[in-house]
């Protein structure tokens, strides 16, 4: 067991020479951290950092949950200092300490990750600079888990009975912060889809052009859900083929791709009429090689319809 860098206790920490170690200091600083406004990722990003510093911590992450209620359990939304697989991050938060956390809604503190059934190994377990001490912490908001803070550091015993104290109250405020944070971006963002779908009425209403409405139509769904690509097909019904006419941000296929109904997801999309989700398009067992070149992960082709027609997908 090593000798801790902090007195063990909060009041001894808070009468400690050195005025930096005081957790009412680090509160304090924390607080201005979580105040100081932009997006949700560069708060995480600023506590994150702050956190590691104040507990002098090998390396940290943060994940921000949101409860799909479903066999999935958590899925990620946001996340600061992840360098782990999505294999490992979901395996992480079904089977390792960030899942008794969850459940427990209690801190988990641990002398040595080798000796702990529930660290599961991930990457970060391969590297050179190898977790032995970790302090995962709960973020807990209205009695929701909103997400997880885990510090490390190289040396067994590193972290103490005051560091969960601290990090505790460091968590409360940071649940806050996040659900502020979060509620301004689904507003800001609410606001940009309603300005989007406006433009997008008064285009399909002024159009003179089919090739510049599809390729605005591209553009605005791309900006609406913030998707890294967009292709946009139409259905040639006698042939039985969708043709891609339009595309945001896609260097190939190029325009006047075909892919006959049933073949792909939007092949799919359009013969069920259905909107097709698919979380991991690579592992997809029908996944077409021509967007083999592509790094996306998550694919989702919604039919246009007409009535009952499907005159394409995009």
């Amino acid at each position: 067991m090593s000798q801790h860098r902090y007195p063990d206790t909060l009041e001894q920490r808070a009468v400690s020479c050195d005025d930096t170690t005081a957790p009412l200091s680090l509160l304090y600083e924390i607080s201005r951290t979580l105040i100081a406004g932009g997006s949700l990722r560069e708060l995480l990003s600023r506590l994150l950092n702050r956190t590691v510093a104040a507990l002098h911590a090998t390396r940290g992450s943060i994940l921000v949950l949101q409860n799909t209620h479903e066999e999935d359990g958590y899925i990620i939304r946001a996340g600061a200092g992840v360098a782990s697989t999505a294999q490992d991050l979901t395996r992480v938060l079904r089977e390792g300490v960030a899942a008794h956390v969850i459940a427990s809604r209690q801190t988990a503190l641990i002398d040595d990750v080798r000796h702990d059934p529930r660290w599961v190994q991930s990457s970060i377990d391969q590297g050179t600079v190898t977790p032995r001490a970790a302090l995962v912490v709960p973020l807990v908001n209205n009695d929701v888990v909103t997400g997880v803070l885990t510090l490390w550091h190289t040396e067994p015993g590193y972290f103490s009975p005051a560091d969960v104290e601290l990090m505790n109250a460091v968590a409360a405020q940071a649940a806050m912060a996040i659900e502020r944070t979060t509620a301004h971006e689904q507003a800001q963002r609410r606001a940009d889809e309603l300005a989007t779908l406006h433009d997008a009425a008064l285009d399909i209403a002024t159009a003179t052009n089919l090739d510049a409405l599809l390729a605005r139509m591209a553009e605005r769904a791309a900006r609406l859900v913030a998707s890294d690509r967009t292709n946009v097909f139409l259905l040639h019904e006698q042939q039985q083929e969708l043709e891609l006419v339009a595309s945001h941000n896609v260097p190939m296929p190029a325009v006047g791709y075909r892919l006959k109904l049933g073949e792909g997801a939007a092949g799919r999309a359009a013969l069920h009429r259905q909107i097709v989700h698919i979380k991991s398009y690579r592992d997809w067992p029908e996944h077409l090689p021509a967007f083999n070149t592509l790094p996306d992960q998550t694919v989702l082709s919604v039919p246009l319809l007409l009535g009952e027609r499907v005159v394409g997908v995009i």
